[in-house]
């Protein structure tokens, strides 16, 4: 009886909404007594073969069902994709096909069950079509769950299927801090079974299909960190345990998912940093380096060649100045967000997956636009993934139905952090879709040829502060003074650089704190090795005659050989070789000499600095001169004023004698 009133009082509800009501029918279906959730859906229905499909029912009340049934209703095609769109909010009209299956039982409280429906014939029109499809389960005659989808129906194979560029984003951010250590567990999460990396690529492992990888390179370098071994706070996670274990079996998927000979690598910058934020910044030479520095880490820990000219801004972000500065820097084509070049109003077809963007002086560029209803569709229904993956595919399919005889592309940007289930749903779909050809990114921009030209949407950028710019320019400037003291670059230069370079990750424009941590550790560092550069202990030098030399002992502690210049500094003496010297220290310890001559006699002070080649202090000493040399004109005035007085003396001497 409770099931019985349960059912009267929504079939009065149902009863009592407007056909038109698509947001108070959305409501109705949600909030429906009994949730269906798809479990498999035949791709493609053909005269010859079956629709095969199963969903699991469950029960969202504390009542139990009876005398259930399934029902299958179909509907005239989807002409178009705004059709199909309201076929899933909607009832798009009277069905031309309404089929019943019993099902035996009850649907009880808390127990969910598999019900599974098949068609020996489906349709007798002789045409290819998107049919949209509802699935309701009813207890006794009275509706209590519905799922909406769409039947693809293929009469003649197609000849020009519709090119579907897949590209994945492989980005997790950075989560080092500036000594090394990882500051969360984010990544060892993403790379557990289930997590966002391992979802993408292991679904991607079990079906090759042909795609485009935009690789993080700081991805591939903390996963090669935690495959090695690695500390997270206070943790040390040896190389043998499991979060280790699974970073390295990460990272040799990803190597191999490069090397596939249908997939294409497009490298981001080094620490995924805001392109436009540096642009606007000023550090275009850092771009370079970002760009250049990315590249390298890809190509030597993945062992592929990087597409050459292509490229994705991380995040997606994009400016007018920014695009310019990448057309300099020798980029040929972008891979951009739906929101980045919106397509022009008044538009009847869906827009060309590839568009041009204006670079300045009479220059563009081309770019990849992935479709932004289907950008829009990825992140539908959380908890029906398999659904969701269909509602793709039948956005493609209507997308395919536009045209069907042109020789045309879509593209999809596929982020890490969708769940496993919808990923395997997406690309299975793709391989049995016989009207849908996965696709590289590249071979949308081969068969597009010149696509139309489109405005740039500049999205809001963050920019850099002043503090952080300073401090950039400071650590740089840091490592600049510390090549100059090893001769070059130096595997820790070399370190300190891309400590900068992490220092700009956009995700520190939230968080500019983190992003300034790791410019002051570069120049905590370079202190560090400045002072491995120790000045003479303060000491005396006697000169007991006019010239002399005073000794300078300096101790080198580094390890390595240094470059430096010794400065003195004493205005009461003469240095004869001058007052500075660049030297090499490639000793622990080494004496040089400094050839003087005192201006005066007594004690005084001669500052030692050590420089680096570029003018920066290292260190700073004393020694103590005690200059006991006599001085030359003092001596004869001394003697004359003597020999004055004698003369003096004497000859009042003598006339004291004569009188």
């Amino acid at each position: 009886m409770k099931g019985r009133a349960a059912v009267l009082a929504l079939l009065v509800t149902l009863a009592l909404t407007p056909a038109g009501a698509t947001g108070l029918r959305a409501q109705t279906e949600e909030e429906a007594p009994a949730r269906l959730t798809l479990l498999r859906q035949s791709p493609v229905a053909t005269p010859t073969r079956r629709l095969r499909l199963s969903v699991l029912a469950t029960n969202r009340g504390d009542v139990e069902y009876t005398n259930l049934g399934l029902e299958l209703w179909l509907y005239d095609p989807a002409r178009s994709r705004s059709a199909y769109a309201a076929s899933l909010e909607q009832e798009p009209g009277q069905p031309f096909l309404v089929t019943p299956f019993p099902v035996e039982g009850t649907l009880d409280p808390g127990q969910p069950r598999e019900l599974s429906i098949e068609m020996p014939q489906l349709v007798t029109r002789a045409e290819n079509a998107l049919y949209p499809m509802k699935v309701q389960l009813e207890s006794n005659g009275v509706p209590i769950a519905v799922l909406r989808s769409a039947l693809v129906f293929i009469h003649e194979r197609p000849l020009v299927p519709l090119n579907v560029s897949l590209i994945f984003v492989l980005d997790e951010g950075v989560h080092l801090g500036p000594g090394g250590e990882f500051v969360d567990d984010h990544l060892e999460r993403s790379v557990a079974p289930g997590g966002g990396l391992d979802s993408v690529t292991s679904s991607l492992a079990e079906f090759p299909v042909p795609a485009t990888l935009v690789v993080s390179p700081i991805l591939l370098e903390q996963l090669q960190r935690m495959a090695d071994g690695y500390r997270r706070g206070i943790v040390e996670v040896r190389a043998n345990e499991p979060p280790a274990e699974r970073a390295a079996v990460m990272l040799d998927r990803i190597r191999a998912l490069a090397r596939r000979p249908n997939t294409e690598v497009v490298p981001l910058p080094f620490a995924g940093p805001s392109v436009p934020s540096l642009v606007a910044g000023g550090l275009q030479q850092d771009l370079v380096e970002q760009m250049e520095l990315g590249e390298k880490t890809v190509r030597e820990l993945l062992g592929v060649q990087p597409i050459p000219g292509l490229f994705r801004p991380p995040g997606g972000l994009l400016t007018a100045a920014a695009v310019r500065v990448l057309a300099d820097e020798e980029v040929k084509s972008l891979i951009v967000d739906p929101q980045d070049l919106p397509p022009p109003s008044g538009l009847v077809l869906s827009p060309p997956a590839v568009a041009r963007v204006r670079a300045g002086l009479g220059r563009t560029l081309d770019a990849v636009v992935p479709d932004a209803v289907v950008a829009q569709r990825l992140s539908e229904l959380p908890e029906d993934p398999r659904l969701r993956a269909r509602w793709v595919i039948g956005e493609l399919t209507a997308l395919y139905f536009e045209q069907p005889s042109v020789d045309r592309g879509v593209a999809i940007l596929v982020h890490a952090g969708q769940d496993r289930t919808f990923v395997q749903a997406l690309v299975a779909n793709l391989q049995s879709a016989i009207w849908l050809s996965p696709a590289s990114a590249t071979r949308l921009l081969a068969i597009t040829g010149d696509g139309e030209l489109r405005s740039l949407n500049d999205l809001r950028v963050r920019l850099y502060s002043d503090a952080f710019l300073q401090e950039t320019a400071e650590a740089r400037e840091s490592i600049d003074h510390l090549e100059s003291m090893t001769e070059g670059t130096s595997p820790l230069s070399e370190r300190l650089q891309g400590q900068v370079l992490l220092a700009e990750a956009r995700d520190f424009l939230r968080d500019e704190p983190a992003g300034l941590a790791f410019l002051e550790a570069v120049q905590d560092r370079v202190r560090r090795e400045f002072d491995k550069v120790e000045p003479p202990t303060p000491s005396s030098v006697t000169l007991t005659s006019r010239g002399g030399v005073i000794p300078v002992t300096i101790r080198n502690l580094a390890g390595y050989r240094v470059r430096i210049r010794v400065v003195l500094l004493s205005p009461r003496l003469e240095f004869l070789e001058g007052d500075s010297r660049k030297v090499v220290l490639d000793r622990r310890v080494q004496v040089f000499t400094f050839p003087v001559r005192a201006q005066t006699t007594g004690r005084f002070p001669v500052a030692v600095r050590l420089e680096t080649l570029r003018g920066a202090l290292i260190a700073e000493s004393q020694i103590v001169v005690r200059s006991t040399a006599y001085n030359l004109l003092a001596l004869v005035i001394t003697l004359g004023a003597a020999l004055f007085l004698a003369a003096w003396w004497g000859r009042r001497l003598l006339s004291r004698l004569r009188t």
